[in-house]
């Protein structure tokens, strides 16, 4: 077991994280976690003198580090809706144009099973230049 008192400045560290990682699940990334995380740490004699000298400073970073890992996610997830609509919007319109050169061509036969067979109506996109590689 690990012993706060004899231990160094590192394996207080990865206590404190672990801490954290507790109180998050528990409060989630909010400014509640950050004060539980260094109550428990403080009652623990884990980083003690640092979190006493320092506590403002910690919270402060803690909360910094919640907004920018929400923000990324924010981010990643606006990229992902925004990419899945232009996909969309791509597969309609090669849809679309696969849709008039078939009814040019007048073939309903191949009309009907690219309708039906994904595999088929990637083939015919491709044959006739509509997709994109």
């Amino acid at each position: 077991m690990y012993n706060v008192e004899t231990d160094d400045i590192i394996g207080q560290y990865i206590i404190f994280c672990h801490v954290m990682d507790e109180q998050i699940k528990k409060y989630g990334r909010v400014r509640e976690a950050a004060l539980e995380t260094i109550r428990i740490c403080r009652d623990r004699n884990v980083l003690k003198k640092y979190l006493e000298e320092r506590e403002k400073e910690v919270v402060n970073i803690m909360i910094e580090l919640f907004n920018q890992e929400s923000a990324v996610k924010e981010y990643g997830e606006e990229r992902r809706e925004e990419g899945w609509k232009e996909g969309w919007k791509e597969g309609i319109e090669e849809g679309v144009q696969l849709f008039a050169k078939l009814f040019e061509l007048g073939n309903p036969e191949e009309l009907e099973k690219a309708l039906k067979d994904p595999e088929y109506r990637k083939k015919l996109l491709k044959d006739y230049g509509l997709a994109e590689d």
